[in-house]
């Protein structure tokens, strides 16, 4: 659908398969509209999806802990602050001298 400037002019444009493809998109619609219908296979009698293993779980408790921790607050105060600064003109460091937090 396409629309003239100022909203006075709409203009609208249908487009059909193939006859090649007409058969065949009718039959795979169908046949998904059946397979859905049907449900889950009775063969997934359980949960489909693995939960995290050991390691994984304690890697994301790890990476919670650092972006919630002293740390990273600290550092997270020091870039607003060094933002903030700069914004007014003021900078608080060298560029050849790195930041240290």
């Amino acid at each position: 659908m396409c629309g003239g400037g100022g909203g006075t002019t709409v203009s609208t444009t249908e487009v059909e398969p193939w006859e090649a493809q007409r058969e065949y998109l009718e039959r795979g619609f169908s046949d998904a509209r059946s397979l859905y219908g049907r449900g889950a296979p009775s063969y997934y009698s359980g949960p489909t999806v693995a939960s995290f293993d050991p390691t994984e779980t304690a890697a994301q408790r790890s990476t919670i802990g650092y972006v919630t921790g002293p740390r990273a607050t600290a550092q997270q105060a020091a870039a607003e602050n060094a933002l903030i600064g700069s914004l007014g003109g003021q900078t608080g460091f060298s560029p050849t001298q790195p930041l240290i937090f």
